[in-house]
């Protein structure tokens, strides 16, 4: 039986929140600066009228929990939180470059099945970056992120290699070493739909308290 998803992903420029039914997905999309605190309550809401979804009729909540920028990751903790203990849902965290990379697989389908790098602006000549690719059984399996100097990683990319995320916005010639690379901005849709890849992960709020991930000590937005 398939789970009734609502995730929600503010690591970025972009906003956005969505809802995984059985009937599809739902999803409020929009790239909002500094504006994700007013907005992604009123996403969800939008999100849930869209599908005629209750918040009792919804399963788990799921959350990008970085790496990306440092006020919109508290964000996207901190709303989901409430939301857990408000439905009394249990929760799935994602990483941000994950849901990147699923999109990467509806994007490119015929490359689905290779490896791909997210790699995301990190600010102060510095990327967000992690490879993942789908096994045997359609799941995502994934390197730990990192952050890593912009030139050190392009030595890193290997011959062939695909890529997506926000760099190439950022540092156009970040594209030249990949065959392929797509510019895109992780979406909540794809936070939700890895996690139910990984529904049976599902944890109350009581005992795994949401938290953003951060790889570096200072604020980079």
């Amino acid at each position: 039986m398939s789970s009734t998803i609502l995730a929600i992903e503010t690591s970025t420029q972009a906003c956005s929140a969505a809802l995984l039914t059985s009937q599809g997905v739902f999803e409020e999309f929009e790239l909002a600066p500094q504006q994700h605190a007013d907005k992604i309550l009123s996403m969800v809401t939008r999100v849930l009228e869209k599908a005629g979804c209750a918040p009792d009729e919804v399963d788990c909540l799921a959350y990008a929990n970085g790496p990306g920028a440092f006020t919109g990751v508290r964000i996207a903790a901190g709303v989901i939180q409430g939301l857990a203990y408000g439905w009394q849902k249990p929760v799935i965290e994602v990483s941000t470059l994950e849901a990147l990379i699923h999109q990467a697989w509806l994007k490119v389908p015929t490359r689905a099945d290779q490896t791909w790098i997210a790699c995301m602006d990190a600010r102060m000549q510095e990327v967000y970056w992690q490879t993942g690719q789908r096994n045997e059984q359609g799941e995502l399996v994934s390197e730990p992120p990192q952050m890593l100097p912009r030139t050190q990683a392009l030595k890193r990319v290997p011959q062939g290699a695909l890529g997506i995320g926000d760099m190439a916005w950022a540092w156009p010639e970040w594209e030249a070493p990949f065959s392929e690379f797509v510019s895109a901005y992780p979406r909540a849709s794809d936070v939700a739909q890895v996690a139910a890849l990984r529904a049976s992960l599902a944890q109350p709020v009581t005992q795994c308290l949401p938290q953003p991930l951060y790889l570096r000590n200072q604020v980079t937005g």
